[in-house]
């Protein structure tokens, strides 16, 4: 519990706010003249006291144009706004990151098309930068499913860079720049239970009754009510032909799964094996069964460091001999009762922000 307390605390520290800075221009050119500011957007760095300390180096620094801050990338989850991902976002601005958040749309999770288009558009952003700060490395962080489906199409993009002549050399710098995935809470998905559907399609659904419950917004217009219920059931009917009726299901469970996945374990080909990865996910999770979770980054990627978080904050490791010196991939389970999907920073936060504090620290070698 120590150990806990103490990271705790030093993240708390480093989120002492002053001002925000940066001196990356042209993705906060980029991100602006794109003019979609409700799923996707920059969030420069925030500078801490600490880094105050050294202000003249600092302004140097940004008259020569240089930037020394690593870039987050976020990949939110479905149906996630930015009021719902500032609470991430802030984690690593106050550790000196600048974070590029894009929340992939509905058009983009069924869309190959757009797809590739928004894949292409943030794959353009990272080489960009890269062409205005060398070598200044970048790390990505995905939320479920949706974002899961985005990184495993951005990795056959990259495959496909790749295996191209003229332009492998966009490949190589971002293989020797990109230092690391967090994967939280995917892959997986429960089709078993109807309530994933209406969750989904935007219900507000109660999983242990097994029920739909009433909209508690009673402050909208008649019209907008009515509009918002006619949108969730057309979403709805939507899912359920393409989880549920065939053939629409098969394109949908199989050929669609079966690409997402297969690219997604591309990782290993497109990286080092000990390309870093620090998977979180919860043994309660409704939406994306721990065990296809295990099954995938434990079997086709083969991480073989497990940790369990309980209730208690007691924490049971597995193959405790290979934890003696930093784990560059590692799976966290958490197992607390009131864990739920994309929620475990609500609901365990000190284990939470410990986990991506450790992982980043050794990543980026921040000085503690």
């Amino acid at each position: 519990m120590s150990t806990i307390t103490e990271s705790t605390s030093l993240l708390s520290k480093e989120m002492v706010k002053t001002t925000t800075t940066t001196g990356r221009k042209i993705i906060p050119q980029l991100v602006k003249q794109f003019n979609q500011p409700s799923y996707l957007q920059f969030i420069p760095a925030t500078t801490t006291n600490a880094t105050n300390e050294s202000s003249n180096t600092q302004q140097q620094q940004q008259q020569n144009n240089i930037v020394n801050h690593p870039l987050i990338i976020i990949f939110g989850w479905y149906g996630s706004t930015f009021k719902y991902l500032s609470k991430y976002i802030s984690i690593y601005t106050n550790l000196g990151f600048d974070v590029l958040c894009f929340i992939p749309q509905t058009i983009h999770l069924f869309s190959t098309y757009y797809s590739n288009k928004a894949v292409n558009l943030i794959l353009n952003l990272i080489f960009k930068d890269q062409q205005e700060n060398k070598n200044v490395p970048f790390l990505f962080h995905s939320f479920s499913n949706n974002g899961g489906m985005f990184i495993s199409q951005l990795f056959y993009e990259l495959n496909n860079l790749k295996n191209n002549l003229q332009n492998c050399e966009n490949y190589k710098i971002f293989k020797e720049n990109c230092k690391g995935l967090i994967a939280d809470c995917f892959p997986g998905f429960n089709s078993k239970d109807i309530g994933v559907l209406y969750i989904l399609s935007g219900y507000r659904f109660d999983i242990k009754n097994n029920k739909i419950l009433e909209n508690t917004n009673n402050n909208n217009w008649f019209f907008t009510r009515w509009f918002n219920q006619l949108k969730r059931f057309l979403m709805f009917c939507c899912f359920y032909f393409l989880y549920r009726v065939p053939p629409f299901n098969y394109l949908m469970n199989k050929k669609r799964s079966d690409f997402y996945l297969f690219n997604l374990s591309k990782i290993n080909e497109l990286f080092e094996k000990d390309f870093p990865l620090l998977v979180l996910y919860c043994k309660n999770d409704y939406l994306v069964p721990f065990d296809q979770v295990e099954e995938f980054w434990k079997n086709k990627i083969g991480i073989d460091c497990v940790e369990k978080v309980d209730d208690d904050d007691k924490l049971v490791v597995g193959e405790e001999k290979k934890l003696l010196l930093f784990k560059k991939r590692k799976m966290v389970l958490f197992a607390g009762e009131n864990v739920e999907h994309v929620k475990m920073l609500v609901a365990e936060p000190e284990r939470y922000k410990k986990e991506i504090l450790d992982f980043v620290t050794n990543i980026f070698q921040l000085v503690k």
